[in-house]
């Protein structure tokens, strides 16, 4: 496209410092691993922001099925489809707090957070949101950033003492 990974690339070429370069999926990942190989740099780490996540808020991991929420608290599957509506919008946003009516809700995170029950991919990003982590960078990198939740921007902009570079393209959103 319109160059925004060469734009990274030059940074990372000219960058002798600590460089984290973050890519909303797997596939984009391995594509800057590839492209970035021939730079033969060992001050830059390339990661997806989940595999991030995950390696500083360890937890099981699974999915926020309905039929469990649905049966660990006696309801009805559209109660159970509600809860997962709640928590699903709460992981993506930059909130710190659930702030909802629901109980079973309420209680539900307090699982997730007591490794009670399995965590789901964005509930770990959310854990780790909440944790306000100052990562081991200097430069930090975010390519497709059209693509990032409130949770993930939450990340991004507690890495203030990072010189932090985002390129997207609201024309390519796919998330």
């Amino acid at each position: 496209g319109t160059g925004k990974t060469t734009t990274l690339y030059n940074i990372v070429k000219s960058c002798n410092k600590r460089v984290l370069y973050l890519a909303f999926n797997k596939e984009l990942c391995d594509s800057a691993i590839s492209k970035f190989k021939d730079l033969q740099r060992d001050n830059v780490c390339i990661s997806t922001i989940h595999a991030l996540a995950l390696q500083h808020v360890p937890k099981t991991i699974g999915k926020l099925g309905i039929r469990q929420i649905s049966e660990m608290y006696e309801i009805s599957w559209k109660e159970a489809k509600s809860i997962r509506t709640i928590l699903n919008q709460f992981f993506s946003s930059s909130a710190k707090t659930l702030d909802t009516d629901s109980e079973y809700a309420l209680d539900y995170w307090e699982k997730i957070q007591n490794g009670e029950v399995n965590c789901p991919h964005d509930g770990y990003l959310k854990l780790f949101q909440l944790s306000e982590k100052k990562l081991p960078y200097d430069v930090l990198l975010v390519d497709e950033s059209q693509d990032i939740t409130p949770a993930i921007s939450s990340i991004i902009a507690y890495q203030k003492h990072c010189t932090r570079y985002l390129v997207g393209d609201i024309h390519q959103q796919i998330y």
